[in-house]
């Protein structure tokens, strides 16, 4: 794929590779849904969702269960392999080498939240430039908070798992979270792990996460938005039914624990801007073109700077 980087803009290059990405995802899920039937499309839209009544409906709780499907799916269809401890072993990288490799290791989780949003019927419906802010602003913030039912906080480890709940597992490898110390920044890990174990409490079960999830991808506070009233009316339904949902699962404890997840929200997005900044600091030319798409052009990163002093030629990406 190329573009003139003459005549266009960062950011119109950042959508122009957004749109390629989104296509390439649409194409590779409509060759993939009929091996999954697990997911009804039908029974996935926030129309089903009752904001005038506090008792969960049964089309609420198959909504409910068919997110958590999508969860599932989306991992099935982005394997990740935990084997890296050898790889991120700090004798023998450099720590430059280090960055590199971590930085990457998110292409994988990057996939995942892009298959997760374009399985969801409300996020689909979208116009496609409402639908690429919402996951240039969301991503890496969801790709982060997902990662918590992935997360022992007792071992400090990430178990390569499908689904908590269910007990499945993609394999077993595990990947320990105690070798990013050393290559992370000392406030990005500590505020990482903490954040991973306090969601990890809040999030009794995949659920409840799979409906945080998507609350954070219709968080629209500072996107410019085609339709910004559509998209803030399917956060306030989905807000909706994740207190719902905890009503019926937690009774009167459920109000303190809503507000409290709910209070989680900036610091996903603070978590995500701060791990953005650390993928910045890499050189963009060993990025994964994939996880390039979503830092591109972010204010005063080195990205910026290859673009405004590349070439009159075209710029090449390979999805």
């Amino acid at each position: 794929m190329e573009y003139q980087n003459g005549s266009t803009s960062v950011e119109q290059m950042q959508i122009f590779l957004l749109e390629s990405i989104q296509t390439a995802l649409a194409f590779h899920n409509e060759q993939t849904k009929d091996d999954d039937n697990c997911i009804d499309a039908q029974k996935l839209s926030s129309s089903l969702i009752n904001t005038e009544s506090q008792v969960l409906t049964d089309c609420e709780k198959t909504l409910v269960t068919n997110l958590c499907n999508v969860v599932h799916f989306s991992r099935r269809k982005n394997p990740m392999d935990f084997n890296r401890k050898h790889d991120f072993a700090h004798s023998n990288q450099s720590k430059d080498k280090l960055k590199v490799l971590l930085a990457n290791f998110l292409a994988a989780p990057v996939k995942r939240v892009v298959t997760f949003a374009q399985n969801l019927p409300d996020f689909a419906q979208l116009e496609v430039e409402d639908r690429i802010n919402l996951l240039k602003e969301t991503t890496i913030g969801i790709s982060i908070s997902a990662s918590s039912s992935l997360y022992n906080s007792v071992s400090n480890v990430y178990q390569n798992l499908i689904s908590r709940d269910k007990n499945i597992y993609a394999d077993r490898s595990k990947l320990d979270l105690s070798v990013m110390k050393g290559i992370w920044s000392e406030e990005l890990h500590s505020r990482t792990t903490n954040f991973l174990k306090s969601l990890n409490e809040l999030c009794f079960d995949e659920a409840c996460l799979a409906l945080f999830l998507t609350i954070i991808l219709f968080s629209n506070e500072t996107i410019n938005l085609r339709d910004p009233e559509r998209v803030r009316n399917i956060r306030v339904k989905y807000s909706c039914l994740l207190r719902k949902y905890m009503l019926w699962k937690m009774g009167d404890k459920a109000e303190k624990a809503y507000c409290k997840l709910l209070s989680m929200l900036p610091e996903s997005k603070c978590l995500g801007q701060m791990h953005v900044g650390f993928i910045q600091d890499v050189d963009p030319k060993q990025l994964d073109k994939f996880l390039l798409a979503f830092v591109f052009g972010k204010k005063n990163s080195k990205l910026n700077r290859v673009a405004d002093e590349a070439p009159q030629e075209c710029m090449k990406y390979e999805l």
